[in-house]
């Protein structure tokens, strides 16, 4: 039971971002009556700060966040993500690849289309494999492991659309405990999953 707790944690913070995403835009008039304070300013979190941090994609840029996590990582980055479009994400993993140990698993349907960035991401010999999910499901998960030290997960996939189309929301989080369970299921995936 211990071994969850960190996730029951995990999972109450994500309902409680996606609560009152949900109460914001359904009552609307309370925002105008409470406005949020212009000198909020979201930031990559570090050891001086929150050990959470919650961004969404009509607020923030999380690519942009994302960029900024890979290019500070000093040793390593495990990706598990549905789908990758997103050519500055590849260009920026691709910039850090001969300093740092760089795995991808990708959705093995997914990673198949014509956008994704699977194929570049190969040519640039970076370690990317791919996998399905159960009984012909999809590998639908979206995190990024930096470090030992950081876990970015949320709905976020790494595309153009996620960005500028969608409603998502990318959760960083600095907690050995939780970091490690992300580590343990990359780490699953990534012995199932084949080149």
């Amino acid at each position: 039971m211990r071994r969850f707790l960190p996730l029951l944690f995990l999972s109450a913070v994500v309902s409680l971002a996606v609560g009152f995403a949900i109460g914001v835009s359904y009552n609307s008039s309370r925002l105008k009556e409470q406005p949020v304070r212009a000198d909020f300013k979201p930031s990559l979190p570090d050891a001086g700060i929150a050990p959470v941090k919650v961004y969404f994609s009509h607020d923030e840029k999380i690519a942009n966040r994302l960029k900024e996590a890979i290019s500070q990582a000093k040793s390593t980055i495990d990706i598990a993500i549905f789908d990758m479009d997103s050519e500055p994400i590849a260009w920026a993993l691709c910039a850090k690849k001969e300093n740092v140990k760089i795995r991808i698993v990708m959705d093995r349907r997914q990673s198949g289309q014509s956008d994704s960035q699977y194929r570049f991401l190969k040519a640039n010999r970076l370690m990317v494999r791919r996998i399905g999910g159960k009984k012909g499901g999809i590998m639908h998960n979206k995190m990024a492991i930096f470090d030992d030290n950081l876990v970015m997960t949320g709905s976020y996939n790494f595309t153009g659309g996620a960005e500028e189309n969608n409603y998502e929301n990318a959760i960083f989080i600095i907690d050995k405990k939780i970091v490690r369970q992300y580590q343990e299921v990359f780490e699953t995936l990534w012995n199932k999953a084949k080149e």
